[in-house]
């Protein structure tokens, strides 16, 4: 729908409603909240999602989708976009309202990270996205889901960087895979077309589809490639609209012989990631579902783990990597994507520790050297913002672009939040915490710090 249609039908609950992306069946539309609603207060920028053509199928699509983000909302996953509720205009057509995603992966990989995307960056995404696929394929009462789009454009960054899975409009229930059946992960047939074909299983992209556990798994297995090398390895052969010849590649068939070994094997000579890594990969984008892992979390595991001696080392590595690159922000602080990067590889290490019951001084050198850098970001923000004195650079967004002005700042005070709420530690010490909030860093506290400092 367009951003006009939209006002006609909701402006006593939104203004400033523009186009953020426009899909093939779906359109995004950025607003800013007027009226509360779905617990969201005034002045709160959300988006609005609704069928590109409305139809009867696409709001049965659009209805499905809502049902299930709200069983997953119920399930409090983080790594899922948040969504808030659904709108029906006056023609019955859904709205889904959703939190605001700033990009998405493919536009991070495009635009920060086009030659070199940092192998600690690529876990914390895998990871997120791997915990959040997860859920949904053990949601309901006892059935599972299926996303049966897992591709980069579907993986939302918020604050700057935090990697959730989003675009629920293919997704579905898995009927023959039960949690706890063996049958799981054998799949659904299905007569309709779901997914973007270059990151497809080739199961699914014959006459008779076969979606499961196991084509997510691919999927997921075909974002991790991209990650690594920039694109899938079936890009550059132009076949998104011949599935019969795409799927040959994929199988390895009919004069693709071994064309994803040798695909592999470019990844491998490359050396950008560690070689358990590419293999998990590869593993999971094997032709035949059987030859791939059984379930998200195997996937993931094998992901993560290596042998047990050399893992520490490498963790280590990859945060002094991360460490040593400076970043075009404008507060000269640590993007937020790489501070998580950094907190997952920190948490990883200590995991490690624990599942083999090992001693060694690295997880705390990694602490001390993540400790500096927090607090040398926590010094560039409040230098930055003046919090002394409560007033901001010149160069913050004016305060007729308040909506702007308020994200901007949000997102630096997320930055804030990320480091002083580790999940396993505190890398701003309390008493510099203490400095900027009185107690836990929460939504209520944001609003009173930034009616203070910038109204």
């Amino acid at each position: 729908m367009e951003p006009d249609e939209l006002e006609d039908c909701f402006s006593e609950k939104f203004s400033s409603i523009s186009v953020k992306t426009s899909g093939t069946l779906a359109d995004i539309a950025q607003a800013v909240v007027t009226r509360p609603i779905f617990g969201l207060k005034e002045g709160d920028t959300i988006a609005l999602k609704s069928p590109k053509e409305p139809c009867k199928s696409s709001i049965e699509r659009f209805v499905r989708e809502a049902k299930i983000l709200e069983m997953l909302m119920r399930q409090r996953v983080p790594e899922i976009i948040t969504y808030y509720g659904c709108l029906a205009t006056p023609y019955g057509v859904p709205v889904l309202v959703e939190e605001l995603a700033d990009h998405n992966l493919t536009l991070l990989r495009r635009r920060k990270y086009k030659e070199d995307f940092p192998e600690a960056l690529m876990d914390s995404v895998i990871e997120r996205v791997a915990v959040g696929l997860s859920a949904v394929h053990s949601l309901g009462e006892g059935h599972g889901y299926l996303h049966r789009d897992i591709k980069p454009s579907n993986i939302y960054l918020f604050h700057g960087g935090l990697a959730k899975l989003g675009d629920f409009g293919s997704a579905g229930l898995n009927i023959q895979g039960r949690m706890g059946d063996p049958e799981l992960g054998k799949g659904t047939s299905s007569g309709g077309a779901h997914g973007t074909p270059n990151y497809s299983a080739p199961e699914t992209l014959g006459n008779r589809k076969i979606y499961s556990v196991s084509s997510d798994i691919y999927s997921l297995g075909c974002v991790g490639f991209y990650l690594i090398a920039g694109k899938t390895p079936f890009d550059d052969l132009g076949l998104e609209n011949n599935f019969a010849e795409l799927k040959n590649a994929k199988l390895g068939e009919w004069g693709y012989d071994g064309y994803i070994d040798r695909a592999i094997e470019q990844l491998v000579k490359r050396k950008k990631v560690s070689d358990h890594k590419i293999k998990a990969v590869r593993k999971a984008m094997d032709p035949h579902p059987a030859n791939r892992q059984k379930s998200v979390s195997e996937l993931l595991l094998e992901y993560q783990f290596e042998a047990k001696e050399s893992i520490l080392k490498k963790g280590f590595e990859k945060i002094q990597d991360l460490l040593t690159r400076t970043f075009d922000t404008n507060s000269d602080a640590t993007p937020i994507e790489i501070v998580d990067a950094f907190l997952c590889e920190y948490e990883k290490m200590l995991t490690h520790i624990q599942k083999y019951n090992l001693r060694s001084n690295i997880p705390e050198n990694a602490r001390d050297l993540l400790g500096q850098r927090a607090d040398k970001d926590y010094e560039n923000l409040r230098k930055y913002l003046r919090i002394e004195d409560g007033r901001a650079k010149i160069d913050l967004p004016s305060r007729e672009r308040s909506a702007e002005r308020k994200k901007y700042v949000q997102d630096l005070f997320t930055l804030l939040f990320c480091w002083g709420n580790s999940v396993k530690d505190k890398f701003i010490t309390d008493k510099t915490i203490s400095r900027i909030k009185p107690g836990a860093m929460n939504k209520d506290f944001f609003e009173r710090w930034y009616q203070v400092y910038f109204k």
